[in-house]
């Protein structure tokens, strides 16, 4: 059993993934909503200034972004390649039940 899925089978190392990728998603989303956030010692119209001027608290939040989307890519791919191991652990089970 722990060949099929301890942390050394591609089980493992999937579920290892995913865990990973949640983890990265959780701290970017974390960190973009905190600088989405609006300043409360700001007043309105300052922060309606910076926004038109284009000023944004963190200017990294394009780069965050984008990583929020790789992350979200690579974590369904592995959910998707996880999925089709546990079928094919099904369909040997049965053919050899």
């Amino acid at each position: 059993m722990r060949s099929l899925f301890g942390p050394e089978s591609v089980i493992g190392k999937l579920k290892t993934g995913l865990t990973d990728a949640t983890s990265v998603h959780r701290m970017v989303a974390d960190r973009v909503a905190n600088a989405l956030t609006p300043d409360e010692t700001q007043d309105f119209q300052t922060a309606l200034d910076g926004a038109a001027a284009g000023k944004a608290k963190d200017p990294a939040i394009e780069e965050d972004m984008v990583r929020l989307a790789d992350t979200q890519i690579r974590y369904e791919a592995t959910a998707d390649l996880l999925r089709e191991a546990y079928s094919r652990l099904r369909v040997a089970m049965r053919n050899n039940g």
